[in-house]
């Protein structure tokens, strides 16, 4: 099940109408929008639940290099943008 979840304690998520493309299509939807206006970080789980996705915008994680110090020896990055 693919369920979207946010906990906010200030006014940071909105939801809005945008494009959003798919595999074979491009359609309008409504979808969760977040505005980190402060430093801020949150994790959120793969959809199969093997793995996890870090959001931040905190300097501490602004390199992979920093990432990968806060990870557990032996676990890497699959990807980082």
């Amino acid at each position: 099940m693919n369920d979207f979840y946010f906990i906010s304690f200030t006014n940071l998520l909105t939801f809005e109408q945008k494009m959003v493309k798919g595999w074979f299509f491009k359609k309008e939807r409504i979808v969760p929008v977040i505005r980190a206006t402060k430093e801020m970080s949150f994790i959120t789980m793969e959809h199969d639940f093997m793995g996890y996705y870090l959001f931040s915008n905190e300097a501490c994680f602004d390199t992979e290099d920093k990432v990968k110090a806060f990870l557990p020896k032996g676990d890497g990055i699959d990807y980082y943008d």
